[in-house]
């Protein structure tokens, strides 16, 4: 049996070499792009805590979440790629505890807890009476 990359197929270490520096090359370029998609994930997390509440009934895991949020885009910025998704997948977890808490107390009705919305009308003034000034 011939094996690939042997010296009786004819390949030789620089071929092993170059084909090793290929696959490296292409491995490291996705470091870029799991960075930039653990940090996407991550501010969709944090708006969606924010959009629940998390800022006024979850303040230290929202602050949190958005502080590693912020750390995680620094880290990309310097190319730091695995520090990024580190920091990114922090700043979810802490991002969904704070969804978490933000709704479970405005569910339970909880003292701080945010009251239903509700629908205002605008008072419309009744017609004019004649011969009367407004």
């Amino acid at each position: 049996m011939i094996r690939p990359f042997s010296t009786a197929a004819g390949g030789s270490r620089a071929l092993r070499a170059v084909a090793t520096i290929i696959c490296a090359g292409i491995f490291a370029g996705c470091a870029p792009v799991s960075s930039t998609a653990s940090v996407l994930k991550a501010d969709l997390a944090l708006t969606a805590a924010e959009t629940a509440g998390a800022k006024q009934h979850a303040p230290y895991e929202y602050t949190a979440a958005s502080e590693y949020l912020s750390k995680a885009r620094e880290e990309a910025g310097y190319s730091h790629f695995a520090a990024s998704v580190t920091f990114a997948d922090k700043a979810v977890k802490l991002a969904d505890d704070a969804k978490a808490k933000a709704l479970a107390i405005s569910q339970a009705g909880q003292p701080g807890a945010l009251p239903p919305p509700t629908t205002t009308t605008t008072p419309t003034l009744p017609p004019p009476t004649p011969g009367v000034p407004r």
